[in-house]
């Protein structure tokens, strides 16, 4: 989203609360004559009531809603009605001297009344003798002083040291203080370097009233592993913090998620009882008990993380970091938020899936009851950033508690958004299916719902599946829809009839490649090759010729990926080449599968391919898809298929996995 090498944040859900007295700091509104906000519904009553994903969302003052990076909190007023703020970056002049943190309030989501900064920046340190400042920091000390400067001075000192950056506010409240609580990506210079993401801190400040004004505080590095750890990516800059986003557990545990090691790896800290700092020494935080680093994205450069939790599970959506270009999200679960995380890819669904419907993660916003909606920004290539719009989607749960959001979504109100109660198909689908056999998927399926099998008919729904996917080998995803109108998926291998030759590049030992194996056993397919890969030569068991060559390449993946995940790759621009022998003469299939493990760091990584010479493919992509290809060759004598897979970019190519079969 901006200009630098990370991105932006997101925020999370926050407990509800009673009695709130909607009040500011008295002593800053007496000296600028403001008064409190009441917490009263939008002024002119409702004049919208549909959400429009994209289009232009205009204020109670018909200006464009300064929501941006932001997140809105659900609350409830004195009189126990609920009522919502929507905190977000303040955008007005564009990217650099942001005004602060905009904030809004609604009773109904859909009209939203002005209530001005909760946090205001600076443009010069004469502010501090502003009444309005003067009150918030007079009591503050010179060093303190100088360090809300650092934080909230955003103009710009010179025309080569950039002012201070302030984005992704997130807000919680804290029950027990009574305090409303914000943090926020704080970076800038330092002493040091006059870069603009060089600080790379985050920043919080207090209130209150969750109107504001908000006091800032400070801000700080936080949790790092040791420096000697090798899964560490920025053992010299410990404890960076950029994108963020909060979360407040039932137990009242707030946490804090975060991008950092130079937006390589995510981390999740608890905060102290005060929500203002860790609840440790980062110094001597143990990840684990601590914080913890989600597993799938150790590494992983994902950034605008956007957490909530739905019947025990907690969600955790992110982006990739390709600056304001949208991309691909993905997100992970767990049961303990300090526990292991499982990867679940892209949530987004339908035409533009792959830049999550041109938009990027900034919130989930949790209605309390199973609903929940996905908050996303819209950042026009930055060339716009006051207009920029937001993006607001249902977010289904279907079986198990996947998460998903339609990108061809129009408008839509919350009456589109259905509480979620667990179920799950207890039928088994085959793992490894025939390419065409439709057959072999079930024609009815038993479901079980909030843990008893739910009965209807003979105790199964029909189901009627998309079978689109059983027409390309490899690793595929099968879509069955419920007679009720529920769906869910199954992850399937397809493979084609009478293989000759399945060649797991990777040859880690996946537990599906296993499985694909002894299916190909059932089936009576003799393969040619007895082990999964090998450099050329004969093979251990069958005495025929085949394997790779090139000798500048290595392998990628662990026995806990797939035949996918796994791949081979080769590097310096040069070509991977496999020659398969021992077939009988005739016509061949050839089935080549593709994935990029690293596509966030070679964007537009593709391959010329050809099969004994003739070349079917000049630019064949190889990103974060699960790709095919497929070919045909005629064997002569030899009884050789020759593969040669060179670079048709700049960036080095991989392979997953080839299959040989008699067309």
């Amino acid at each position: 989203m901006e200009i630098r090498t990370t991105g932006p944040g997101t925020p999370g859900t926050t407990r509800r609360w009673r009695g709130i007295v909607a009040v500011a700091v008295a002593a800053a509104l007496a000296l600028t004559g403001l008064t409190a906000a009441p917490v009263v519904a939008a002024s002119g009553g409702t004049t919208d009531s549909s959400f429009r994903p994209g289009e232009p969302w205009l204020d109670d003052q018909g200006q464009p809603i300064q929501g941006h990076g932001g997140q809105v909190v659900t609350a409830t007023d004195g009189d126990g009605k609920t009522i919502y703020y929507w905190y977000g970056e303040d955008r007005t002049n564009g990217y650099s001297d942001t005004r602060g943190v905009h904030v809004y309030e609604s009773r109904d989501l859909y009209d939203w009344k002005d209530d001005g900064l909760a946090l205001r920046t600076m443009t010069s340190r004469s502010d501090f003798d502003d009444p309005y400042f003067a009150a918030l920091y007079g009591g503050y000390d010179q060093a303190h002083r100088d360090a809300v400067y650092r934080d909230l001075g955003v103009t710009a000192p010179s025309s080569t040291r950039p002012g201070a950056i302030l984005e992704r506010p997130k807000v919680i409240h804290n029950v027990e203080t009574g305090q409303w609580v914000m943090w926020v990506h704080a970076d800038g210079p330092t002493d040091s370097s006059d870069a603009q993401y060089a600080k790379a801190q985050a920043g919080v400040a207090v209130s209150d009233s969750p109107t504001g004004p908000f006091r800032y505080i400070d801000s700080y590095r936080l949790d790092r592993v040791p420096a000697d750890d090798p899964t560490n990516h920025q053992p010299d800059s410990p404890g960076m913090a950029r994108d963020m986003n909060l979360f407040v557990d039932d137990d009242g545990t707030a946490y804090i998620v975060y991008a950092s090691e130079e937006n390589l790896t995510l981390y999740i800290s608890k905060l102290d009882a005060d929500y203002t700092n860790l609840s440790t020494d980062p110094t001597k935080a143990v990840e684990g008990v601590d914080f913890r680093r989600p597993q799938p994205w150790i590494g992983g450069q994902r950034e605008a993380p956007a957490i909530t939790k739905v019947g025990g599970t907690y969600y955790l959506v992110t982006s990739g970091a390709t600056g304001w270009a949208p991309n691909a999200a993905a997100y992970a679960t767990a049961t303990d938020i300090l526990g292991t995380w499982t990867a679940h890819g892209n949530p987004a669904t339908g035409t533009g899936a792959d830049t999550t419907c041109n938009s990027q993660s900034t919130s989930l916003l949790n209605l309390g009851d199973g609903r929940v909606v996905y908050l996303g920004d819209r950042w026009n290539n930055a060339e716009d950033l006051r207009t920029a719009p937001s993006v607001w989607l249902p977010v289904t749960f279907g079986e198990g508690g996947s998460m998903s959001f339609s990108c061809d979504t129009g408008a839509w109100t919350l009456a589109d958004l259905h509480p979620y109660t667990p179920w799950t198909v207890t039928t088994t689908v085959p793992g490894q299916i025939t390419l065409g056999d439709t057959g072999a998927l079930p024609r009815r399926v038993s479901v079980r719902e909030g843990g008893t099998t739910r009965t209807r008919g003979q105790e199964t729904h029909r189901v009627s599946w998309a079978t689109t996917a059983l027409e390309t080998a490899g690793e595929q995803t099968v879509t069955g829809t419920l007679d009720d109108g529920r769906t869910f998926t199954r992850s399937v291998t397809v493979l084609p009839k009478r293989l000759s030759y399945f060649v797991d590049a990777g040859g880690q030992g996946t537990a599906d490649h296993t499985a694909d194996l002894a299916f190909l056993q059932r089936r009576g397919d003799r393969l040619l090759n007895s082990v999964a890969d090998q450099r050329f030569g004969a093979d251990p068991r069958t005495g025929d010729h085949w394997g790779y060559f090139g000798t500048t390449g290595g392998v990628s993946g662990t026995s806990g990926g797939t035949i996918t995940s796994t791949v081979r790759w080769q590097a310096d621009a040069t070509d991977l080449e496999y020659a398969l022998g021992g077939l009988g003469k005739g016509r061949y299939r050839v089935d080549v599968g593709f994935w990029d493990p690293w596509t966030n760091s070679a964007p537009g990584r593709a391959a010329a391919v050809r099969v004994n010479g003739a070349t079917v493919a000049s630019e064949q992509p190889i990103d974060g898809t699960y790709r095919t290809l497929t070919s045909t060759a005629e064997i002569g004598k030899d009884g050789i298929v020759d593969l040669r897979i060179s670079p048709a970019t700049k960036y080095g190519i991989q392979v997953s996995w080839i299959m040989v079969s008699k067309a």
